[in-house]
Parts: C-alpha cells; sequence; structure tokens
C-alpha cells in the first residue's frame, strides 16, 4: 500500500477510472489488487484408461480451468473487469505401446467459451480473447526409448 503511487488511466480517456485523481489527471492505485489475479482460481483434470490387449490402452482425458472475476488494470475501471470464465477441453485416444502408435481426437475450448483475456491501455477499444473451439486429430509415433 502506498498512498502517493498513481498511474495515468484510461489511454484514450473513454472510461471513467473509479479512484482518487490528483492534480496531473493520474489516479490512485493504492491498495488495488494486482491486475489479471482473479480471487478465485481453479483447475481439474482427470484421466481415464483401460487396457486393450496386452499392449495397448484406450484412454478419454480433459481438463477444464475457471477463473472468477478478474479487474484486468492497475486502476479499477467497470469496463476492465471481467466476469467468472471457464475453458475446456477433451482428448479421446488409443495408444499401442509396442509399436509407439498413438491416434486421439482432441477438442480445445469445447463449450466454445469467448472469454476476454486482456486489453491494450493505450487505445481501449482494442481487447483481446480467447481461441475458439478447437477440434482436430492427432497421429503420434514414439521412435526409441521413452
Amino acid at each position: 500500500k502506498d498512498p502517493n503511487l498513481f498511474v495515468a488511466p484510461c489511454g484514450s480517456g473513454q472510461c471513467e477510472a473509479a479512484q482518487r485523481v490528483n492534480s496531473n489527471g493520474q489516479v490512485s492505485v493504492d491498495g488495488n489488487p494486482l491486475p489479471r489475479t482473479p480471487e478465485n482460481n481453479f483447475n481439474f483434470t482427470l484421466r481415464w484408461g483401460v487396457p486393450m490387449g496386452d499392449n495397448g490402452e484406450f484412454y478419454v482425458f480433459t481438463d477444464w480451468t475457471y477463473w472468477g472475476e478478474n479487474q484486468m488494470s492497475l486502476y479499477y475501471t467497470p469496463e476492465f473487469v471481467t466476469d467468472s470464465q471457464y475453458e475446456g477441453g477433451l482428448r479421446v485416444g488409443y495408444m499401442n505401446f509396442s509399436s509407439g502408435w498413438e491416434v486421439a481426437a482432441f477438442g480445445r475450448n469445447i463449450t466454445d467459451e469467448d472469454n476476454v483475456l486482456g486489453y491494450i491501455d493505450f487505445s481501449n477499444l482494442t481487447g483481446f480473447v480467447n481461441e475458439p473451439a478447437v477440434w482436430g486429430i492427432e497421429l503420434k509415433k514414439q521412435f526409441g526409448a521413452f
């Protein structure tokens, strides 16, 4: 905490920072949380596999992440606060241990969420988001020892 710590807000002047403003038009960031650090963040993975013969395995893998409300900037302004967000992935495949082959179908952002990940402060009209849902097939060959 530092009552003398101020930053320039809203690069284009198109937002309203809600902190104390000094004579230079800068806003106080005293006591504000670090930017892009949500209070809650959870990650979860689950893998299930079943043997297929003596040398293979069928598997299903999923991973999920959740993060709570997120203040994007050093200063507080409603335009730069995101709601809670989540994203998940899925992978279904078969591995043959003796030959080193693996084939899998996968998906990233399988619920096709639109999540705001950040913004550019000097523009205020530019934000960046996560990737859209992506689906694919992967074929892999392992050469030599693991």
